[in-house]
């Protein structure tokens, strides 16, 4: 009992923590997290934020854009603004600043302290500047001021109840401010708020052209005014589309984006407004011109637009599908498959640094795919679509399975023999390479999801209420086994004929006799896990809800949550070998690593940290040295120490002064066993454990 409870809370500790990893995009390009704000300093360097911490950058005029990576800021950022090209800022959950460009950032303290959600942030000069967001943890409206360039800022005074999402001055003592309660208005300089017009809806955007004329967007709405806000008039009342972000080039040449890829014009002052092509169904959150004629629209799934001809046509300058993506499979290290929605497949032949589509001829969704080399391969999806390819993927043909069954797993032993598993216990079992399937009694009725066979004729597959059957006569019959929990499972997976592991909602199990018994390997409570993959017997990944990525290093001892680079949901994960594997999800989401997915934070950080924290070693297992990196966020004695699994000290790795910073030390274990070893980081009242596997 005691290490049952012991190995519980180890696996808990280890899963709280949090690794900065290794993942880079394949695919959108540059990458497919949510964008929230575009802006530019001149006419080639700009900058885009969004939903997660990494930020982009451009130097040619958005015709590419590199990913600045940071520590800071977890949860991103909802705005960028430069008041000129060295002078900028970042805001979101914290201020940050610049003044050599965004190649350094410092974070500004703010009366209301960390972790607040500003929204929108404007300069009437390089002193005096705003900021309007939603106060932590109550809702309210909040304004922010400064009068030093952003060194410093104070709160004023606002009665808004409810979040504020844009604010806009006219000069230094007349401003607006638009959120859920409706528009406000300052007449000193920001120091006093009244409430000057409120609707039925919320305002995501307020706009001034000039000292009377304004214009306001809420929902699908377009208000304005000509007499500083005493009015407001509709120029455009319950439209048919969803509207935000709001820029005007000048007092008659106006733009407004919005959801499903909605682009609108108007050239006459906000009277009227027309809709331009997009060619994109994105939901578009920034709106930014340099000029008359180039301008750029942010948006979702990390779609970036571009106009050289003021807004008559518009060219993505980010590139690759959005569509689900549901399986991957890599037969050699360079050559690869996704397949996904409405018939999706994708194929590279160079380890993912391009994708390309290949042709389906169907427009179901495509739920699995498998390769038995290089050359043959399978995918199942929807109505009874199995598709085979003898070309290593250039063209694929509609076998089809005489079946409406929709197929979630497929998985061949060799070029004759294959399975395909789907809903209402189905199992098809193909001896000649797919020209012919044969049903399979499961004796069950239940939605089975996943197939695997660990040799030619042992097999498992599994579904929903926790079922899972077995085989061992290639198919022909299949035993229950006793999972011992009802829980759906999504993926099974063996890395030898003993060994074992099943993926699903909340839990993960685990068999060391060949499926006779399983036992709980560990829980994510109303998390669920979609797919699980072993590059050998000790390096295991698993992918879910919830962005959820972990991984083992120690064939399921310990799972680490592995921080990929997005809040994108991921269905499917496959490692080539311990370093190298792939993961792809929601909106055309696909990640690589080539280290195991496993890094430090770059010791070019441009801030210093925030917290002490402690990261997990590099390489995991190793032999015999292994690198730890940590972070000092107050100056003080810094102490690292090596124990074993029964506590004993081994070595004092560390133990000096140390200021601020990001530091890493190498642990040499060559004079020790081949075990699980543990090392805490301490100074003043912090401290941190961490596991590592030495192997010898």
């Amino acid at each position: 009992m005691i290490n049952n409870i012991l190995r519980t809370f180890i696996f808990l500790f280890v899963l709280s923590t949090s690794v900065y990893s290794q993942w880079f995009w394949q695919n959108p390009l540059p990458q497919g997290n949510n964008l929230t704000s575009i802006c530019f300093t001149d006419s080639l360097t700009g900058f885009a934020v969004g939903g997660f911490q990494d930020y982009l950058k451009t130097s040619d005029g958005g015709n590419s854009w590199s990913i600045i990576k940071n520590s800071y800021s977890r949860f991103g950022f909802n705005a960028v603004y430069f008041i000129n090209k060295n002078t900028g800022f970042l805001i979101g959950e914290d201020i940050y600043k610049t003044t050599d460009g965004g190649n350094t950032w410092s974070l500004k303290t703010n009366p209301l302290g960390e972790r607040q959600n500003f929204q929108s942030i404007y300069f009437t000069d390089s002193n005096n500047g705003y900021i309007a967001g939603i106060l932590s943890g109550f809702g309210d409206g909040i304004i922010l001021k400064t009068t030093n360039g952003g060194e410093e800022w104070s709160q004023q005074t606002i009665k808004a109840y409810n979040g504020l999402y844009s604010v806009f001055f006219i000069d230094s003592i007349k401003g607006y401010a638009a959120g859920i309660d409706g528009v406000f208005k300052t007449t000193d300089g920001g120091s006093s708020w009244i409430l000057n017009k409120s609707f039925i809806f919320s305002l995501s955007s307020v706009v001034f052209t000039d000292s009377i004329t304004g214009f306001i967007v809420g929902i699908d709405n377009v208000l304005k005014t000509t007499n500083a806000g005493k009015d407001w008039i509709y120029k455009l009342n319950n439209s048919p589309y969803t509207l935000g972000p709001l820029f005007f080039t000048d007092s008659i040449n106006g733009y407004i984006a919005g959801y499903n890829g909605i682009i609108l014009k108007t050239t006459n002052a906000g009277e009227t407004w027309n809709v331009k092509s997009s060619g994109t169904n994105e939901w578009f959150t920034s709106v930014y011109f340099v000029n008359q004629n180039i301008g750029y629209i942010a948006g979702h799934n990390g779609t970036i637009l571009k106009t050289s001809d003021a807004g008559e046509s518009w060219t993505e300058k980010s590139k690759g599908t959005r569509n689900r993506l549901k399986s991957v499979i890599f037969p050699s290290k360079s050559l690869g498959f996704v397949a996904g929605d409405i018939g999706t497949i994708l194929k590279t032949t160079n380890g993912g640094a391009n994708w390309d589509i290949k042709t389906s001829g169907v427009i179901d969704n495509l739920k699995s795919v498998n390769f038995i080399d290089t050359i043959t391969g399978y995918i199942a999806g929807d109505k009874g679509t199995i598709l085979k390819t003898t070309n290593s993927g250039e063209s694929w043909a509609n076998i089809g399975s005489d079946s409406s069954i929709n197929f979630t797993s497929v998985f061949f032993n060799d070029a004759n023999s294959g399975y395909a598993v789907g809903n209402n216990g189905t199992i098809l079992k193909t001896t000649n390479g797919g020209k012919t399937w044969l049903n399979q009694i499961s004796g069950i009725t239940d939605f089975l999801t996943s197939i695997f066979f660990s040799n030619y004729n042992v097999g498992y597959t599994a579904g929903s209420k926790g079922v899972i059957l077995k085989t061992t006569n290639g198919g022909d019959n299949w035993e229950m086994l006793f999972s011992g929990y009802s829980d759906s499972i999504s993926a099974v997976f063996f890395v030898d004929a003993e060994t074992g592991y099943t993926a699903g909602d909340h839990e993960i199990l685990k068999t060391t006799d060949g499926g006779n018994t399983w036992v709980l390997n560990s829980s994510y409570g109303l998390l669920g896990l979609r797919s699980i993959n072993f590059a050998d017997k000790y390096n295991g990944y698993a992918v879910g809800d919830g962005n959820l990525l972990i991984n083992t290093t120690d064939a399921g001892i310990s799972w680490q949550y592995q921080d990929h680079g997005t809040y994108n949901l991921l269905n499917s994960i496959y490692f080539s070998d311990v370093n190298t594997g792939w993961a792809v999800g929601e909106t055309g989401t696909i990640l690589k690593t080539t280290n195991g997915g496993v890094t430090f934070i770059s010791d070019e950080n441009n801030i210093s940290p925030k917290d002490f924290f402690l990261y997990q070693n590099y390489p995991n297992p190793f032999n015999p040295s292994s690198t730890i990196k940590y972070s000092i966020k107050n100056p003080g004695t810094v102490k690292i120490e090596i124990f074993d699994i029964l506590g004993r000290k081994i070595e004092t790795l560390l133990n000096e002064e140390k200021l601020a910073g990001e530091y890493q030390i190498t642990f040499n274990g060559g004079n020790l066993a081949s075990g699980i070893y543990l090392y805490r980081l301490s100074s003043g009242a912090f401290s941190q454990v961490k596991k590592m596997l030495l192997l010898k």
